[in-house]
């Protein structure tokens, strides 16, 4: 004999699923959806790859002075322990025989009085056109210890090294605190120009 038994309110324990908790977008906090948005978008938070800096056109001339070209914020809990941070940047200059410089630094302050130089490439012929510089900074499962190659050495690109360049420096850059990073320019000619035509500081997590 079959019978059948009503299921009255309350006899089952549970969350049930309205329109009202389906959700069709991704937002950080959200946690009362399903899927939960909070949970999808740190999932995908950390496959993102993240500009810290995006920037362009920006000249500096009629200075012998080495010059700050570009400087920006990276405030604290920015960065995660295993990340590393690529700085690419094009730039142009005055073709001549002089000598041009340009470096890249970090600091705790918006200066580069104190600042730790990161990178430098210095070139001193004819050299027309957009002209690369690459530098990547990689966290050693820490906020406070850092992997960079080439902080001294005259070095276009730090992804097609020489084997005289290939041991990596140690930083002690405190991602903890706010650390500004500095872009500066220096010529031999006070009446030359340097452009940094662009930059992007890529988080790759």
């Amino acid at each position: 004999m079959n019978s059948t038994k009503k299921i009255t309110e309350g006899q089952l324990a549970g969350t049930y699923l309205t329109s009202a908790n389906i959700t069709q977008t991704i937002t950080n906090g959200v946690t009362d959806k399903a899927p939960s948005e909070d949970k999808m978008f740190n999932a995908l938070n950390l496959k993102a790859d993240n500009s810290l800096c995006v920037a362009s056109n920006i000249s500096v001339d009629s200075t012998s002075v080495e010059t700050i070209a570009l400087s920006y914020l990276v405030s604290s809990g920015t960065i995660k322990a295993n990340d590393q941070l690529r700085f690419f940047m094009q730039f142009s200059a005055t073709s001549s025989v002089n000598l041009k410089i340009i470096k890249l630094y970090y600091n705790t302050t918006n200066s580069l009085s104190g600042a730790t130089q990161l990178g430098i490439w210095q070139f001193q012929q004819n050299q027309a056109g957009i002209i690369p510089f690459i530098r990547n900074l990689t966290c050693l499962n820490s906020l406070t210890s850092q992997t960079i190659y080439s902080t001294n050495s005259s070095i276009q690109n730090d992804e097609a090294l020489t084997s005289s360049n290939l041991s990596p420096s140690t930083t002690a850059i405190n991602f903890n605190n706010n650390v500004y990073f500095l872009i500066s320019f220096k010529m031999d000619n006070n009446a030359e120009t340097m452009t940094l035509r662009s930059f992007r500081n890529q988080l790759i997590r």
